[in-house]
């Protein structure tokens, strides 16, 4: 009884994941041939198009391939409008204030890493002189291991 139903749960997984491909490849088409229209894709032309409810367009498989394809309500961002010059200003506006801010970031990371530039120098001369400290004791010591013992070094 349980490997008829596994079965059972098999076929309808099978038909379920057929249906689901060519939900898919319908979108897909549609959204190619809008595309090469060259016109604006969205989901009244893509329902039109496949004939697909309103409601199919909310599963998760179909929001992944509307995302993959970077359409409907998930473009990257509005097309600026160059013919009227009040949302081309606000658009310049809006780019300026942006790399303002990036400006201020690399600004703040340019002096942040001369801060950490000049505590690494600072660091490395402190080192050093220790070096030439210990290196000097470590003289002195030899010279007088060696006027202690002097078969010790030979």
């Amino acid at each position: 009884m349980e490997t008829e139903k596994g079965k059972l749960n098999n076929g309808l997984r099978k038909y379920n994941g057929d249906i689901k491909n060519n939900t898919l490849n319908k979108i897909h088409d549609a959204i190619i041939v809008l595309q090469e229209e060259r016109s604006i894709v969205n989901y009244p032309k893509l329902m039109e198009i496949t004939g697909l409810c309103r409601s199919t367009f909310n599963t998760k498989h179909v929001i992944s391939l509307l995302k993959e394809y970077k359409v409907c309500k998930y473009k990257d961002s509005k097309q600026i409008n160059y013919d009227n010059p009040k949302s081309y200003l606000k658009h310049l506006e809006k780019e300026y204030e942006r790399l303002m801010k990036v400006n201020k970031k690399l600004l703040y990371d340019l002096v942040k890493s001369r801060e950490i530039s000049e505590n690494l120098i600072i660091d490395l001369s402190k080192k050093e002189t220790l070096n030439k400290i210990y290196l000097g004791k470590i003289d002195e010591l030899q010279s007088t291991i060696l006027n202690v013992n002097p078969r010790i070094m030979k």
